[in-house]
């Protein structure tokens, strides 16, 4: 049995038993969960938009487009929320707890299973390990915890998410620490890479001015 196989069928046995969903710590709440010195990275945005505006501006709206195409599946994904795991590695969970187990959570807390098995995806090397991945978690899964259609066509824009949510941590922790030397590169390279993933998944860009939108600081 490969790596992949063995992690996806643990995740699958660890993701059994369901959680209470907390909606204010799950992956779709990236752009507001508090951080660093209760940073968001929207309120980040608005420290970086002061010495770059149009990269604080190019970020935003990679956020309204992931928002926009996550928000129809957020209910399909919370009805299977569980004990995730923010430290998810593929082979820390292969190398299993013990008697066929996996071992617990580093980093637990309630999310949809999908923000697991998006980075459970992202921990692989090649593109057959995540199709492998995938499969054996579908496969591991049956009656009432079977995996919907809608769980999986979220599962590309969950990864997507994951980046937004690794800029995120980085802006936050710049933001706390003060305004000199913002992460540029890693502003940069995240925005390609979403946009260009986002394309691909047929995410439209903003045809028109954004509406209002909250910004949270601690």
């Amino acid at each position: 049995m490969s790596r992949a196989v063995a992690a996806a069928r643990l995740l699958a046995e660890r993701h059994r038993e369901r959680a209470e969903p907390r909606p204010e710590a799950s992956l779709l709440n990236y752009a507001e969960r508090p951080r660093a010195g209760d940073w968001s990275l929207r309120s980040a945005l608005v420290r970086l938009a002061q010495p770059e505006p149009v990269r604080a501006a190019a970020v935003l709206e990679l956020v309204r487009r992931c928002d926009g195409a996550l928000h129809p599946f957020g209910r399909a994904l919370e009805r299977a929320t569980v004990t995730c795991d923010r430290a998810l590695l593929l082979d820390a969970l292969a190398a299993g707890g013990g008697d066929d187990a996996p071992p617990p959570p580093a980093e637990p807390y309630p999310d949809t299973r999908m923000a697991d098995l998006a980075r459970l995806v992202r921990d692989t090397d090649t593109a057959g390990a995540a199709d492998e991945i995938v499969t054996s978690y579908v496969d591991a899964t049956d009656g009432d915890v079977a995996v919907g259609d809608e769980e999986l066509e979220a599962l590309p824009l969950l990864a997507v998410a994951l980046e937004l949510d690794s800029l995120a941590e980085a802006l936050t922790a710049w933001a706390d620490r003060g305004p000199r030397d913002p992460p540029l590169d890693v502003v940069d390279t995240t925005c390609r890479h979403v946009n260009a993933r986002l394309d691909q998944l047929g995410v439209p860009h903003e045809t028109g001015p954004p509406g209002p939108r909250g910004q949270s600081r601690g």
